[in-house]
This record gives structure tokens, sequence and C-alpha cells, in this order.
């Protein structure tokens, strides 16, 4: 098919290609002015909607004039939207464009990457004189990702001037430093979804309680350090923004499944997400951590804040709960053991988590009352020895294991399991040479449940 017989919409794609295209290569041997139907020539850019395209700017460093010249000619009056990358080592000399006046520009967006702090130049973006551009840009602000080093009261009082702002990330560099005056004690940021913050951690704790997001906001807190001693105050101010957050991000997405940790130095909670969740919807991930012992009422009464928010959609716990980390009889322990009413599967990576659920009251009642499956990911060996209490317990409660799945497992860390068959019933997973093995305790064949002589 001749050239001049393409529909417009297939001229354009061929002009798009040529204008934007994903790897620099030498244009003016692929084009040869003067050659092509006056159609294709003329017809792109005389469509209305044709606007507003792209055009990338290291496509014009070209041997030839000719493709410049083209470009150029194709575009007329049409708006643009011109992209490049700048290479060398006097960016400063880059940033000077943006301190004089522009007539013309309608959109600007500068992204750069830095190994050291740019000298930026003083005074106002484009001398405060750009009259296309949209007035009160900042405004308009959807996303916003800081790691300069800002200090506090600067972020608060930037933010207070998006109310579009829909995510924000801090990272490491930012300063907790300068006085929160009264006009930025409360910022309300109501279409604030996602909150991602790294560094110290009374810089991000000191963000998260001077914000009021939207419905639903994800965290996102990771502390780069860990201190040794925290205050009555800071301790009191961080069980706060983790009763208030967990709440309102609980409150509109209800668990399914979690991940807790905890240990004598830290308390960690991850939000697993549904996996029919949308990718992009928000999470949850808070993490307190200090370098010694945390105080002993800490992770008690993390869990009580927790417990403020509704448990009762959880099917899954991954539990971390390392030596110390808290009184298997505390009473907030305990209750948070019996309020997950729906946990039908329970991940351990370490068989000693089973101990201190062993050791609850038995007067208090049974932990996780509709527990049915038990997924052990350990890394160590595993003997019927060291499941067989758990499990027996469980059976004499009147709430038996129904499946045990060791299909995360390395078959190679089983050691004897056989004396597993008089848990009859009980269904034993596990994975074997990539196949998914199973077998039902009590079915007469127990020898399959003999891992100590097999070579892998």
């Amino acid at each position: 098919m001749h050239i001049d017989d393409l529909g417009q919409d297939i001229l354009w794609e061929i002009f798009l290609m040529n204008a934007d295209l994903d790897a620099i290569v030498d244009l003016g041997g692929l084009y040869e002015p003067g050659k092509e139907p006056p159609r294709y020539r003329y017809s792109p850019l005389t469509v209305t909607r044709r606007t507003h395209k792209v055009i990338h700017l290291d496509f014009f460093d070209q041997v030839k004039n000719h493709w410049r010249e083209e470009v150029i000619r194709r575009t007329g009056e049409a708006p643009l939207c011109l992209k490049g990358d700048l290479l060398g080592y006097r960016t400063e000399d880059f940033f000077l464009a943006t301190t004089t006046p522009t007539s013309t520009l309608e959109s600007f967006n500068l992204g750069y990457s830095y190994y050291r702090i740019l000298s930026l130049p003083k005074g106002k973006l484009f001398s405060d004189n750009a009259p296309l551009l949209n007035h009160r840009w900042v405004s308009q602000l959807r996303h916003l990702t800081l790691s300069s080093p800002f200090s506090m009261p600067e972020i608060l009082r930037a933010t207070k001037e998006m109310p579009f702002l829909n995510s924000i990330r801090l990272e490491s560099g930012v300063r907790a430093l300068g006085q929160i005056t009264s006009d930025i004690q409360l910022i309300s940021l109501p279409q604030l979804r996602n909150i991602v913050l790294t560094g110290y951690l009374s810089t991000c704790l000191q963000f998260l309680e001077h914000v009021t997001p939207g419905l639903g906001c994800g965290v996102s807190l990771d502390p780069t350090d860990s201190r040794d001693t925290i205050t009555e105050t800071e301790f009191g101010n961080a069980i706060d923004i983790f009763t208030r957050y967990s709440q309102n991000y609980f409150g509109v997405y209800n668990p399914k499944r979690l991940l807790l940790s905890l240990t004598s130095k830290s308390f960690y909670i991850y939000d697993l997400l549904d996996p029919i969740r949308v990718p992009s919807s928000p999470s949850f991930k808070f993490t307190i951590q200090f370098g010694r012992r945390l105080r002993e009422d800490a992770n008690p009464q993390l869990l009580r804040s927790l417990m403020q928010s509704p448990m009762t959609s959880l099917t899954f716990l991954e539990l971390l709960l390392f030596t110390n980390a808290i009184e298997p009889s505390d009473p907030d322990f305990v209750k948070f053991t019996h309020i997950l009413s729906s946990l039908d599967t329970l991940q351990i990576n370490s068989l000693d988590v089973l101990h201190p659920l062993l050791q609850i009251p038995a007067h208090r009642g049974v932990p996780f009352p509709a527990l049915r499956t038990l997924k052990i990911v350990q890394s160590t060996k595993i003997y019927a020895e060291s499941i067989e209490p758990f499990l027996a317990w469980r059976k004499k409660c009147g709430k038996p294991i129904q499946v045990l799945d060791l299909t995360f497992s390395s078959v190679s860390l089983f050691g004897n399991l056989e004396y597993l068959e008089t848990f009859t019933g009980m269904k034993v997973m596990w994975s074997e040479q990539f196949t998914t093995e199973e077998y039902i305790c009590g079915s007469g064949a127990r020898e399959r449940l003999y891992f100590d002589k097999r070579t892998y």
C-alpha cells in the first residue's frame, strides 16, 4: 500500500514514532526531506485534538539540520511538551534558566538526581513572571517526594498549601528542627491517601502528629535509627499517633491478612493486603524500634491500640513472637488472641512461637478459637516432638488443627514426623521435588511421615 493511501491515524502514529523514539538514533539517516507525500507532511497537525504532543530535545542533536527544521515546520502553532536530559557537571547553569521570565511556558516539570547538595540560584521561579503557567501551582500538587534536608516547619507550612495532595513521601534527610508554630499545629489534608516516611523516628512521628489525612489513609513508617531511650511524653505521643492512624486505616480497610512482629526492642505491623485489592490501594506498615529494650508496657499498649480497630475479618496472621517480647499471661496479649474470632490460618517462622500460646492460663480460654491451619516456615530442623504439645493441646480443648502446612519449609529439615499419625484426620502438607504432597493422619501409611533417612 502506498503511504498516501494510509489513514490520518496511521500517519500520526508514524509521525509520533519519528518524533519521540525510545532510543536515540541517527534520524538524519532515516529521513530525507521532500520525499514524503504532501498529506503526510501537513495532515497530522491539522486536527485540533492532535495538539499537546511530545518532542524529545535529545533527538534534535543530529548531524544534519533537516530533521530539526522539519519538526519545527510541522509544529506550527501547536502547543508542545519538550523534554530532554542534561549531562554534565555544571548542573547549576541549567537552573539559571528557571530564574528568567517566560511568556510562553505553559507547563513545567523538573526532575533530577544528585550525589551532592546543589547550590540553586536565589530568587523566585521564573522571576515570578510566567503568565501562562497555572497560578498557584503548589496548591495543585497531587504527589510530593522530599529527600533534601528540609526542616519539619518548612514541610508542614508547604503541605498546608496543598489541599489536593494525594500522597507524600519523606525520605532520610528531613530534619526535626525549628518550632512548630500555631499556624501549622494541625494541617488538614482531606485527599491524602498514602504517607511514606523513612528517617529518624522522632521526625516521622512529628509529621504524623500534625497532619490529619483523609479516611483510610495508608502509612508506611520505616525508622532508620535505633534510639536507646524515649521520654514519657514521646512514648505517649507514639501510642496516640499509632492509635489514630491505625483506626483511620483499618476502619476503612478491615484487615484480612496481617504480619505482626513483637520483639523486646520493636513493634512491627504490616497489612499484607487482600489479593483482590487494587495494587494502588493504600497499605499500612508501622514500625517502632529502639536500640535497647522497649518499655515493658510498650507492646501491650500497642496491642491495646490495635484492638480498637475492627479485627473480626482477619483470617490470616503471620506471627513473629520473640523471647521476652511480651508475657504470655499479659491481659492485652490474651485478649488479642481471643478477639481474632475469624482467624483461620496462623503462620509462624519458629516453633518457639507456640510456647507462649501454650502458657496462656487455661481459664482464659483457647487462643485463636477458629484456627484450622498451622503454617510453619522454618529454617531449622522440625521434629514431631516440637509440634506435638501444641497439637495435643488444641485437640484436648476441642479446637484441633485440621491442616499442618509445611510446604514452605525445606523437606530436608524434616525429622521423624511419624508421631503425627495419632492426630487422626489432620492433613499434613509438604513440598517434595517441586510437587505438593499431602497425607491424612490415621490413614495407616505413617512411614510417609518418616523423613530422617531420605536423601535430597
